[in-house]
């Protein structure tokens, strides 16, 4: 596709913008449905950029994306993931659920309740506001 070639150009020719670049080609194989191949760029741009959310966001649901279709192999990553996610968005329940569910397949009930309450409120306060 057009825009894929466009962001992967960008990325041969910038430094300055390597991490939007990354991103761009992360997105595009994201939405393509090829989010192995999206993975490394969508870590490379967070990696650039730690304290942006975004960035942060990309790599969770690619990690969690492969996590959940089956790749247990993924599965702390993704957690991590997540949990860096909230740690910068405190108020994400798309992200506070899902990291719940993967420290499930985790086997890792330790904060199951705490979780559950968390995902519970988060939810309820989207669904209000």
């Amino acid at each position: 596709p057009l825009a894929l070639r466009l962001f992967r150009t960008a990325l041969s020719l910038s430094r300055g913008g390597l991490h939007i670049a990354s991103e761009g080609v992360g997105t595009a194989l994201f939405a393509m449905g090829r989010v192995r191949d999206a993975l490394p760029y969508f870590a490379r741009a967070a990696v650039m950029q730690p304290s942006k959310l975004t960035p942060q966001q990309n790599l969770a649901a690619a990690l969690g994306k492969l996590s959940i279709d089956g790749d247990s192999s993924y599965l702390e990553d993704a957690a991590r993931a997540y949990h860096r996610v909230l740690a910068m968005d405190g108020g994400n329940a798309d992200a506070a659920c899902k990291l719940m569910l993967l420290r499930q397949q985790l086997c890792d009930w330790r904060t199951l309740e705490s979780d559950l309450q968390r995902v519970i409120s988060l939810t309820s306060e989207q669904m209000r506001g």
